[in-house]
């Protein structure tokens, strides 16, 4: 996989998109934008800190999956917990007695 993979959001004015970025052998989710000359920019911001001031040092908007094993079985329990939204509860084809 390379190293940044960017997924752009469907019908967004501004490019932007969800970057997939493989980081110290982890992959991560990050806020990002892709610029007209397809530069892809990564948001970033400052954390907040216990007195709910802003800390000093920047850092990327990322949520980490994990190892490449950790991000498959996290990405397919959210695509299930997605595609079950909203629909009855199905039957299963082969009932087994």
């Amino acid at each position: 996989m390379p190293s940044e993979v960017f997924y752009p959001y469907q019908n967004d004015e501004y490019n932007r998109g969800i970057v997939l970025e493989d980081y110290n052998d982890e992959l991560n989710l990050v806020a990002g934008v892709k610029t007209s000359n397809g530069n892809v920019y990564k948001r970033w911001g400052f954390p907040q800190k216990k007195d709910k001031t802003a800390s000093k040092k920047a850092i990327p908007w990322k949520i980490r999956l994990g190892s490449p094993r950790e991000a498959v079985a996290a990405l397919k329990y959210l695509l299930s917990q997605i595609e079950t939204q909203g629909s009855e509860p199905s039957e299963p084809d082969d009932i087994p007695f």
